[in-house]
C-alpha cells in the first residue's frame, strides 16, 4: 500500500502519517509486537475519540494503549477496483 502506484495498477492506496493524533477513522495501524522490523498485527480505528481499534485475531476492540510495540500508521484515500 505505501509504494509507487500508477494510475492504472490497480489497489489501496494510503497516506503514511507519523502519529496516532493524526490517524483517522478508518485508519489502519500496525503494530511491531517484537521491534524486528516486521509488522505482525494489523488494526483500523473504529473511535478517534477513545483510540479503539477493530481486529479481526480475536474478534474484538480493543484500545491503543492495550497494544504493545513499535507502531505506523497510514489514512486510505483511493482504491482503485480490479477489472
Amino acid at each position: 500500500m505505501t509504494s509507487f502506484k500508477s494510475i492504472d495498477t490497480p489497489g489501496p492506496r494510503v497516506i503514511v502519517v507519523d502519529s496516532i493524533n493524526s490517524l483517522d477513522n478508518g485508519g489502519i495501524m500496525q503494530i511491531d509486537f517484537y521491534s524486528d522490523g516486521k509488522f505482525d498485527h494489523t488494526v483500523i480505528l473504529v473511535d478517534k475519540a477513545t483510540l479503539k481499534f477493530a481486529q479481526h485475531t480475536s474478534n474484538i476492540y480493543r484500545y491503543y494503549q492495550d497494544y504493545i510495540g513499535a507502531k505506523r500508521y497510514f489514512n486510505p484515500y483511493y482504491f482503485r477496483e480490479i477489472e
